[in-house]
């Protein structure tokens, strides 16, 4: 037998059935059987006395593991070894089960009857006259007279002093699982048996829902522009007027602009340099704004060819804006959404209509008509919003089976 043990993880739902079926894949191992923290339906000592003798035809060595003092008690009585941890079985030693069920020739009671004491009870050996026997027989006759005498008097005594009770032992029950594919067709008319046919009867019921979730589109609104300074350096040795308004930008990437907020002049002369503040355009308002120093390097207009510029400092100060608006992603998720609810509804719906006999084919649910005028948006994609809500109307259809067919089919097959 391997001394590796192999490990047996029970399902809460698993069975007697269900553990002897594997166990007959492990022959000859050892085998740990992991009880579920919430237990089994394996709970009373029967169903273990009947996977230890599936272990003893397959000369597997058993053990458990498990923390349910019952299923402990019962495997102590068993002989079977307990752990609480997989750890502990690989240290600890395991128990060998009981399997002796027969007793040895060496269990014989040391004196056998007499033959003639057994000729009275025999049912095979004929009765031959012997006047020998005579008065034994005689002597036997009232010894079992008196017996039962004896017997009635006692159970007589029994029935008035002893108290009594009625015991009802109910036979066990198993349930045996198993598969059978049906075909439901909406055009049959009668059950086929042969074909394992049933018919499907359609309902449809009208349903409306309305369903509300938070929006996650972005709109942009007025933010605050960016402000700051740049310096203009005269190429020329006149005194150049700068207009309040005159744009610069910088050049790299997409061009992000400003102007200038005041009206100033360039010295008359070569190199000569004027401060002048400036703001973000509106294209350029937010956060876009907020520029390095020596980014903004570029005049538009004809003061392009007598002046240059620089920022000596960065921009500052902008701020973009944004509010919550509806997005399609919005609009598609809550349909979603809202036609789950419009099945599940249809579904309680039609529970209530169907015959007790009768079951839903859950499978079957589904949408079977809807229009535009039905459904009703709280607002379009696009528009600024915290919240989207979207009432809808539709209706749902679903196939119905009669349960008393399906079981014909099954109890055929």
């Amino acid at each position: 037998m391997s001394k590796k043990a192999e490990y047996l993880q029970l399902e809460p739902s698993d069975d007697v059935t269900t553990v002897r079926d594997r166990l007959s894949f492990l022959r000859g191992k050892r085998v740990l059987l992991i009880w579920p923290e919430d237990g089994t339906v394996l709970t009373r000592k029967l169903d273990l006395v009947l996977i230890q003798r599936e272990a003893i035809r397959n000369n597997i060595r058993l053990a458990i593991v498990t923390h349910d003092p019952n299923v402990i008690k019962q495997a102590r009585e068993l002989n079977i070894s307990t752990f609480e941890t997989i750890g502990a079985s690989e240290r600890g030693r395991w128990r060998r089960g009981k399997s002796k069920v027969f007793t040895s020739r060496d269990d014989r009671p040391a004196s056998e009857p007499d033959p003639k004491e057994l000729k009275p009870v025999a049912t095979r050996v004929k009765e031959t006259p012997d006047d020998d026997d005579e008065p034994a027989s005689r002597s036997r006759l009232g010894r079992i007279i008196a017996l039962l005498v004896l017997i009635v008097v006692a159970l007589a005594a029994a029935a008035l002093l002893v108290p009594g009770a009625v015991v009802t032992i109910m036979p066990a029950r198993s349930l045996i699982p198993a598969e059978l594919q049906v075909i439901a067709d909406p055009a049959a008319t009668d059950v086929d048996i042969e074909n394992r046919v049933i018919p499907a009867v359609t309902i449809r019921v009208e349903v409306e829902e309305t369903g509300t979730l938070p929006t996650t589109g972005t709109q942009a609104v007025s933010g605050i522009p960016a402000t700051g300074s740049v310096v203009f350096i005269n190429q020329t040795d006149a005194e150049i007027e700068i207009p309040a308004g005159t744009t610069v930008s910088t050049s790299a990437g997409t061009p992000i602009f400003f102007q200038t907020t005041e009206t100033a002049f360039a010295p008359a002369q070569l190199g000569g340099q004027i401060e002048v503040p400036i703001e973000a355009l509106p294209d350029s308002i937010g956060e876009i704004g907020n520029v390095e120093a020596g980014l903004i390097n570029t005049i538009a207009g004809p003061l392009a060819d007598r002046l240059t510029v620089r920022n000596i400092a960065p921009t500052s100060g902008g701020e973009s804006r944004t509010i919550l608006a509806v997005s399609q992603e919005d609009r598609d998720r809550l349909l979603s959404t809202l036609r789950q609810q419009l099945q599940a509804r249809a579904y309680i719906a039609m529970e209530a209509q169907r015959a007790p006999s009768q079951s839903i084919i859950l499978e079957t649910i589904r949408i079977a008509e809807t229009r535009d005028e039905w459904m009703t948006w709280s607002a379009d994609v696009g528009e600024a919003a915290d919240t989207l809500t979207l009432t809808m109307r539709a209706v749902v259809e679903a196939s119905v089976i009669d349960e008393a067919l399906a079981r014909q089919i099954a109890l055929a097959a």
